[in-house]
C-alpha cells in the first residue's frame, strides 16, 4: 500500500475538492497514484471532469486552487493545471500552508 497516497487522499483539502468535483467516491476507492490517475481519466472520458474543474477553479480561494491544480497534475493533466494557474503556480504555492501545502507536496512527489 502506498502510504503517501493514503495520506494524501484523506487530507481534508483533497477530499473537499474531490467532493466539489463529484469525484469523492472514486477518490476513496483509489488504491494508488496510478489507480487515481486511471479513475480520473475514466471519469473524464466525456471531458466532463475537466469542464467541472475549469468552472470550479474560478470560484476557489487561492489555497484551494493550488489543491485542484495538484489533483489535476497527479491525474496526468498537468497542462490543464498550468493553464488554469495562469503561470502563477509558485505564487499560489507561496500562499498556502498546513494540510494544503502537504496535499500539494504529496501530489507533486507521488511516491
Amino acid at each position: 500500500m502506498d502510504t503517501s497516497f493514503e495520506t494524501w487522499k484523506r487530507l481534508w483539502p483533497v477530499t473537499n475538492i474531490a467532493e466539489a468535483l463529484d469525484f469523492d467516491v472514486a477518490l476513496d476507492e483509489s488504491q494508488s497514484w496510478d489507480d487515481y490517475t486511471t479513475r480520473f481519466m475514466d471519469a473524464n472520458s466525456d471531458g466532463q471532469m475537466i469542464k467541472v474543474a475549469r468552472e470550479l477553479f474560478a470560484d476557489l480561494a487561492t489555497e484551494d486552487r493550488s489543491i485542484l491544480a495538484a489533483m489535476l497534475y497527479a491525474a496526468d493533466f498537468s497542462k490543464i493545471a498550468d493553464e488554469l494557474s495562469e503561470q502563477m503556480t509558485w505564487w499560489r504555492l507561496s500562499r498556502i500552508g498546513g494540510d494544503n501545502a502537504l496535499a500539494v507536496a504529496l501530489a507533486i512527489v507521488r511516491q
